[in-house]
């Protein structure tokens, strides 16, 4: 009778372990000192414009979804509400931001390229544990309050990594998934035209203008 009684609790503790909200931890220091390249597909570094990045904190998204062509939802990576500490313009975001408690020390605590969530958080997704999850990561240097503001802006640095996958744990799993498995995140900072060009596009507009009303005089 009573291992009867001790198979139930064990398969009942199982399936509470697999029906829970999966977890898992923004941290890829496993992959530090793996000679990756700013085109590596797995076990990934941070880099801005082709340079291994050791020394600047960067601001950080994350997307998420349930298959790798559903990775669009922006995940909440400040669970402790830390924005807007230092700036109540970031009051509210749920990404990580270099200047707030968030994103300080993600690249620098480590120092060799790789990504350290300093607060030590466990991030919550929709799906049990024990089921796999698909992700980008983005980031971003400056002000600039999200990854979609970064990418719209000229002379912005800002990049992310292709879809990777991991498989969640329960928040009481000793030890958390981490995304040692991501690509390599190469920020690059986009061109802005030079002020002969804008100079000339402006007389190009200016003839065709001229042009146009000529003619129809």
């Amino acid at each position: 009778m009573k291992k009867i009684i001790a198979t139930a609790m064990a398969v009942v503790g199982l399936t509470a372990y697999v029906n829970a909200q999966g977890t898992f931890i923004i941290d890829s220091s496993a992959n530090g000192g793996d000679g990756a390249t700013t085109t590596s597909t797995s076990g990934g570094l941070v880099f801005i414009n082709g340079v291994l990045d050791t020394a600047t904190d960067i601001n950080l998204s994350v997307l998420w979804g349930t298959s790798s062509s559903s990775v669009t939802s922006v995940l909440n990576i400040d669970p402790g509400a830390l924005n807007g500490g230092n700036n109540s313009s970031y009051t509210g975001n749920p990404n990580w931001i270099a200047t707030e408690s968030t994103g300080a020390n993600d690249i620098s605590f480590n120092g060799n390229g790789t990504i350290s969530d300093f607060n030590g958080n466990s991030y919550i997704t929709a799906v049990a544990a024990g089921s796999p999850i698909f992700l980008i990561i983005q980031g971003w240097t400056g002000s600039y309050a999200s990854y979609a503001a970064a990418s719209a802006a000229q002379g912005a640095t800002f990049g992310q990594t292709g879809v990777f996958s991991l498989t969640v744990a329960a928040s009481t799993a000793p030890i958390q998934p981490d995304v040692h498995s991501m690509g390599s995140l190469d920020l690059v900072t986009t061109s802005v035209p030079e002020p002969t060009s804008l100079a000339l596009a402006g007389l190009g507009g200016f003839g065709m203008l001229m042009a146009l009303r000529r003619k129809q005089a």
